[in-house]
């Protein structure tokens, strides 16, 4: 913030990337991207992925969507968490690429509340290969383990499918809230989260 106020960086330039800022500042790298993610935020920086990031030429009040802990969603309601890990597996993609598939139940007072389905690029994070999602959820693993450069949401209503109606207790068909999630580091795709809620859900964000 002190250099784009003295002009050190003026308008549309473009600064340097993450790892030269963080060597510059004796920061980690995780610890600079939330930085840069909340100049981002506050409309002061433009960060695109394969583009870098500039100080905004225009900088406007933006509206602010945070990834939201599924943990933090049930217990603000009053309601005690619990999470389940119904299905993991290993899928190659190529000769050196491969994701992990994970299925999860998310619940409040011991019922339904979200029904999740992720999969990580165990080639952006080795360590999920490992990792005891048994024990934790993804979505709170990935918040801790891993940075983006980008996020991507897309919300829509989708019909309940069988499995869906079944884990969610609710019939087939029925109008389920939809929200998918996309994150980015750079140009490689970290993870793809759909996370379907039993109707009446709601979204709320703040500007």
């Amino acid at each position: 913030m002190r250099r784009v106020r003295a002009r050190e960086w003026r308008a549309g330039d473009a600064i340097p990337g993450e790892i030269e800022l963080a060597s510059q500042f004796g920061v980690a790298r995780a610890t600079m991207n939330k930085v840069l993610t909340a100049l981002s935020d506050e409309g002061i920086l433009e960060r695109r992925r394969n583009a870098g990031t500039r100080v905004a030429a225009r900088p406007v009040r933006q509206a602010r969507l945070d990834i939201p802990l599924v943990r933090r969603e049930v217990e603000t309601t009053g309601a005690a968490y619990g999470y389940a890990l119904l299905a993991r597996a290993i899928i190659p993609d190529g000769a050196t690429q491969a994701w992990l598939h994970l299925s999860c139940l998310h619940s409040a007072n011991g019922k339904p509340f979200m029904f999740e389905t992720r999969r990580i690029n165990l080639t952006i994070v080795p360590t999920a290969r490992e990792a005891d999602f048994s024990a934790v959820n993804p979505n709170e693993w990935l918040v801790d383990a891993m940075p983006f450069t980008d996020a991507e949401f897309a919300f829509s209503a989708a019909s309940a499918s069988p499995e869906e109606a079944r884990l969610l207790h609710e019939k087939p068909g029925a109008a389920l809230f939809l929200s998918e999630r996309t994150t980015w580091l750079d140009d490689q795709m970290i993870t793809f989260a759909r996370m379907a809620y039993r109707p009446g859900h709601s979204v709320r964000t703040r500007i």
